[in-house]
């Protein structure tokens, strides 16, 4: 079909003991022309048995290549809608998550940090394009805010524009309707939307703070754990207060936060109040998705993130 044969295998490429094709050592990135992605696209979608999973594996190859073939593919309502295609492209973003906190933890890094943690997991999803559909609306909020920031005479003033500019100018709010929305999950849909839950919520503020400056330093934000509820604390040395993002930004005292662990029944423990680290709250935002796709009985999106969490080996897993 369109000069495609089923039965070649893609220069530069070599079947692994399988069968599958995968890429040689000395392959460079494979190429095909707009007909041949046509015709690979119809095959997949009408073949079966193992000329099937020889294309599925023909294309993979190319999709590694060349990234704009993702988007030609996502242009295309038949083939975005269908399922074969929707299965690939799941498995080649799954599989590059993978691979990069692999390479986080193999290298020892601190990372992945807050940001790159929250690019990660909204590219689970099948709306996620580029980072940039996270770094541009934050990139835009902070230039829009900065000014008063810097402004700001003291710590009170500092909380107090932080939090009108972003829940009652922006309307950042928690999703009380559907909070078991899985897109509550993915930071590019909160940011579209503008309503979360608190884990994601409280990422908006953490990674909007690390953009502004007052006084000529960071905003010092940090995420706070607390079992069943993610806030964030501003931690001046005058004036450490609590902020839950979840709930228009109320301000809140130690004393309410220990009301919160104790609504959960469990004993408090200082450590609960210290900051979270982002591997820790990249394993905590996993946790939760794990959840959500639990109660939906959707196992294979369940089992892809259960498996990223193994890599991560998260010491800790409440769910915010």
């Amino acid at each position: 079909m369109d000069g495609y044969e089923t039965d070649a295998i893609p220069a530069g490429t070599a079947p692994d003991r399988s069968g599958a094709v995968s890429a040689g050592p000395q392959a460079g990135p494979k190429r095909i022309s707009d007909g041949e992605l046509e015709a690979l696209c119809r095959l997949l979608i009408d073949e079966e048995g193992r000329a099937l999973e020889k294309i599925r594996a023909d294309l993979s190859v190319f999709l590694h290549g060349d990234l704009s073939l993702k988007d030609k593919i996502l242009a295309r309502k038949d083939w975005a809608s269908n399922p074969r295609l929707q299965e690939l492209l799941a498995e080649l973003r799954w599989g590059d998550i993978a691979r990069s906190i692999e390479d986080h933890m193999r290298l020892g890094e601190p990372r992945p940090d807050l940001e790159e943690a929250h690019v990660l997991l909204s590219s689970f999803s099948g709306t996620f394009r580029s980072r940039e559909d996270i770094t541009l609306p934050l990139d835009r909020m902070a230039e829009e805010l900065s000014p008063s920031i810097e402004d700001a005479p003291d710590p009170d003033s500092v909380i107090r524009v932080f939090t009108h500019y972003l829940f009652r100018i922006q309307g950042f709010r928690g999703n009380l309707g559907d909070y078991s929305d899985p897109e509550n999950s993915f930071l590019h849909r909160v940011l579209q939307r503008k309503m979360g839950i608190p884990i994601t919520l409280s990422g908006v503020c953490l990674l909007l703070a690390r953009r502004l400056r007052w006084n000529g330093r960071p905003l010092p934000l940090h995420g706070i754990g607390l079992p069943g509820h993610f806030v964030v604390q501003f931690d001046f040395p005058e004036k450490p207060v609590y902020l839950d993002p979840f709930n228009h930004g109320r301000l809140m005292t130690r004393a309410d936060c220990l009301e919160i662990v104790r609504t959960q029944k469990i004993p408090f423990q200082d450590s609960y109040l210290r900051p979270m680290e982002p591997r820790a709250i990249f394993a905590r935002m996993i946790t939760n998705l794990v959840c959500v796709y639990s109660d939906r009985d959707d196992l294979r999106k369940r089992d892809q993130l259960l498996a990223y969490l193994k890599l991560l080996s998260p010491g800790r897993d409440n769910l915010s």
